[in-house]
């Protein structure tokens, strides 16, 4: 893609993703572009994230200056590049009246809450995402099998978020998956298993897309049985 002259990182908090995307497109894209970042729902003046503080600086950046900032506070629309750093995050912004043309979306999952060899891991997932961002060609000059594959990776990371979300819901449903009236998974390893779905989704993406071939089709698994409605529930 163009080069752009300004660009606006966006996430939730502004902890985590987004300013760890500032510091890595910053270095990607060097002193000629304006690289910012901001969150949907940040409380103003907040710092880093301490463990994204500390994945940076394995990777040589710099974040402890990084204060936060809502993305209420500014014009997006003055950045000729908006990296939302999901899809759910993209359907925001343009509900915020953001352009779209200017949003470009990545899938970086939000490594809150978790250790920090997560973030070391989703540091590296935001660096190959920008990288493959900055170095693809513009949409118009790419050929109709480069576009069905797109819609394939699409797929993809569709099936990769509904899983996170799956995980979510059973341990906020406590869903215990039964089999004959014996507890065969708990809720947590429900969620551990749908969360290792997701994973494999996305490590099958950041695959094709760094080796540059056609994804292949990935049929959604059926999962029917462990629907939160369809399950037996732990006694509070």
């Amino acid at each position: 893609m163009k080069r752009p002259q300004r660009m606006l990182a966006v996430c939730s908090g502004n902890t985590c993703r987004s300013p760890m995307a500032e510091a890595i497109a910053r270095s990607l894209l060097g002193n000629s572009t304006v690289v910012e970042s901001a969150g949907l729902d940040a409380v103003e003046g907040d710092c880093a994230n301490k463990k994204a503080v500390a994945a940076m600086k394995e990777m040589g950046l710099n974040v402890e200056p990084h204060r936060t900032r809502n993305i209420r506070s500014i014009n997006a629309n003055n950045y000729d590049l908006v990296v939302a750093m999901s899809p759910s995050i993209g359907r925001r912004l343009r509900e915020l009246g953001v352009e779209s043309h200017r949003i470009a979306e990545l899938n970086v999952p939000d490594p809150f809450g978790t250790d920090v060899d997560e973030y070391r891991s989703t540091a590296k997932l935001i660096e190959n995402e920008l990288q493959r961002l900055f170095n693809n060609p513009p949409i118009d000059s790419r050929g109709k099998g480069d576009a069905m594959n797109d819609l394939r990776i699409q797929e993809l990371e569709r099936q990769a978020e509904e899983c996170e979300e799956w995980a979510e819901q059973f341990l906020k449903h406590k869903v215990v998956l039964k089999v004959n009236g014996a507890e065969i998974y708990s809720p947590d390893e429900m969620a551990r298993k749908y969360r290792e779905y997701a994973a494999a989704y996305r490590e099958l993406i950041a695959l094709y897309r760094s080796a540059g071939r056609p994804a292949p089709t990935v049929a959604v698994p059926q999962r029917e049985e462990t629907r939160p409605d369809r399950t037996s529930r732990l006694k509070k």
